[in-house]
């Protein structure tokens, strides 16, 4: 009998071990999937967020490129959660996308912050902050803040990401966070003493003295439609940046929408009476809506100017 080669067996091995890694790295997991990893039955949330935090910090990397394209003012690209996922690289609204997704699966509430911060890579640019995105996440009843990027690691003097988790951004201390990070709707500072932009180029955290309890607008916040929410966010942010160019536009473009529905419906009256061969009926509310609409347009327009 021949000898058996166990060198042949050995060579095998191999070369099932390489087509299952190259598949496997092929195939993108989807959320379900990366939380059926993690395994997070029977955990309360400040487990589920840390072991999140994990993964995430574990598993995707910093997208250098992108962060260039990021710095020359143009889009990155998608940073949806699934594509996160796919590219297994990021930059920091991807990150925060991502993070808040899978808390979002696991059933812990969570949000993305968007904002400014500074410090880190933005240096090497000669800018002293710029637009940033982190999470603020429900944890057993209170509010926190989680900055998944920061907390992922950092680039070096080469540009190359190096991985290094910094627990000190999973449950940040608000105070702490507000000396290099500053939301756009100061809700999001977690403080009830909220400074505004000035303050915050100024290094100034001590905060305005304002009667501003976030647990409770953050409650209010959150139990009104998508669309009025972003009209009080938009708002609320003006009163601490009152140039911010997002809330500007937020606030006209909900103002001529709001006019653009009332016209319209105007001139569906006037189509069926003309199509009926009648007159309009009930002019004063007719001229009433127009009145509205008008209305409408002037205050979009005074957020433009």
């Amino acid at each position: 009998m021949q000898a058996f080669d166990h060198r042949v067996l050995l060579g095998f091995l191999l070369l099932l071990a390489t087509a299952v890694t190259q598949i496997s790295a092929q195939k993108s997991l989807t959320l379900d999937e990366v939380l059926v990893g993690i395994n997070l039955d029977g955990q309360s949330d400040s487990l589920k967020a840390r072991n999140i935090f994990d993964w995430v910090t574990a598993n995707v990397k910093y997208d250098a490129s992108a962060f260039h394209v990021i710095m020359d003012g143009k889009d990155p690209g998608n940073q949806g959660a699934e594509d996160v996922l796919r590219r297994k690289k990021a930059v920091c609204e991807g990150y925060a996308n991502l993070f808040a997704a899978l808390c979002m699966r696991a059933g812990v509430k969570c949000y993305v912050v968007l904002g400014y911060a500074r410090g880190g890579a933005y240096k090497r640019f000669g800018k002293s902050w710029e637009n940033h995105a982190w999470n603020a996440v429900k944890i057993d009843g209170r509010w926190s803040l989680v900055d998944p990027t920061w907390g992922a690691g950092y680039l070096d003097e080469k540009e190359k990401f190096v991985f290094l988790r910094n627990y000190d951004y999973l449950q940040a201390d608000p105070y702490s966070l507000l000396s290099s990070h500053y939301p756009l709707d100061p809700q999001w500072q977690l403080v009830y003493n909220p400074i505004n932009l000035e303050q915050y180029k100024q290094q100034d955290t001590k905060g305005v003295p304002v009667n501003f309890n976030f647990t409770d607008t953050i409650a209010m916040y959150l139990s009104k439609s998508d669309k009025d929410a972003s009209i009080v966010s938009a708002r609320r942010t003006l009163r601490f940046d009152p140039t911010n160019s997002h809330a500007l536009c937020e606030l006209a473009h909900h103002h001529y929408t709001e006019a653009h529905g009332l016209l319209d419906t105007q001139y569906q009256r006037i189509l069926a009476a003309q199509k009926a061969h009648s007159k309009l009926v009930d002019k004063p509310t007719y001229f009433s809506e127009l009145e509205k609409a008008d209305a409408h347009l002037d205050s979009g327009d005074s957020y433009l100017k």
